[in-house]
């Protein structure tokens, strides 16, 4: 028999064609199915945006008129609520309220020369109320003024301390016009004394004709007082050209031991009275 290559490379050839559509149809079936269903996962997808889109849209009839936009407020600022603080360290100064400051040993109220004027106003404060409980018609009186610069006012009379002080500005001083300073400050101590309260009424309380004004007054200094005041003594005792010896009892007279108790020690009041004493008997 005889055997046809021809044929069979035909045939053979038929076969590859055939499983070639095969697989190409088989293929594209595939490829359509894998298209079809991303075109629905497409289409979901779609769906499930338009519908969320739908759902986040407001009401047409609730939208708000552009044209007054510039008339509403659209942004607001919130302020920020302060987290931190940054406290300032003093360093000096007045201490704050309920606030106690440290004071050194020689600072401030310890310092000798402060607490000297310190010492010196309360035995002023205790004069002026002797005086004034004492005589009737200096009610009205007002306390001295110790001047510390200066003339030294512990060698002056009672009524001196009274009456000597003038303050730098009162009304018509600015109409003492003159460059000498010592002519200056008697024109200004003559006309203050036109208007000066306190010896306007001691003007007219003091006969000093009379024994007790005259050594009350006159008589006896600030020092007298100063140094009984420092010594906690009840009495004054001195002599008088005139007069003889006299003694004036300070009934209602405060001293140093009653004064100054809770500002400080003993061993500081001790110091000073003995720092002011030493310059009382120099003098």
């Amino acid at each position: 028999m005889a055997y046809n290559n021809n044929d069979d490379d035909l045939s053979f050839l038929g076969g590859i064609e055939n499983n070639r559509n095969n697989l190409a149809f088989k293929n594209s079936n595939k490829q359509e199915l894998e298209l079809t269903k991303l075109d629905t996962g497409i289409k979901k997808t779609e769906f499930t945006t338009n519908k969320n889109i739908l759902d986040l849209q407001p009401d047409s009839s609730n939208l708000e008129n552009f044209d007054n936009i510039g008339k509403k407020k659209i942004f607001s600022i919130r302020k920020i609520r302060k987290i931190f603080t940054i406290k300032k360290i003093k360093k000096g100064g007045r201490p704050k309220k309920n606030e106690k400051k440290i004071i050194g040993p020689k600072q401030g109220k310890n310092r000798y020369i402060n607490a000297c004027i310190k010492i010196r106003n309360s035995a002023r404060d205790s004069i002026h109320y002797f005086i004034k409980k004492h005589c009737k018609g200096l009610e009205d009186l007002d306390s001295p003024i110790i001047e510390d610069k200066g003339e030294n006012s512990n060698n002056k009379s009672v009524y001196q301390i009274y009456c000597d002080f003038v303050p730098k500005k009162y009304k018509g001083e600015k109409k003492i016009v003159t460059e000498d300073k010592k002519l200056k400050k008697k024109l200004r101590k003559k006309a203050y004394s036109k208007i000066n309260k306190n010896k306007r009424i001691l003007d007219k309380f003091i006969d000093w004709k009379i024994k007790e004004h005259n050594i009350l007054f006159n008589f006896l200094k600030y020092k007298d007082f100063l140094k009984a005041y420092l010594k906690n003594e009840k009495r004054i005792v001195k002599y008088h050209k005139t007069y003889g010896p006299i003694c004036i009892n300070l009934i209602g007279f405060e001293t140093y031991d009653d004064c100054f108790n809770w500002e400080y020690d003993q061993t500081q009041k001790e110091t000073f009275k003995k720092h002011m004493l030493e310059i009382l008997d120099k003098e």
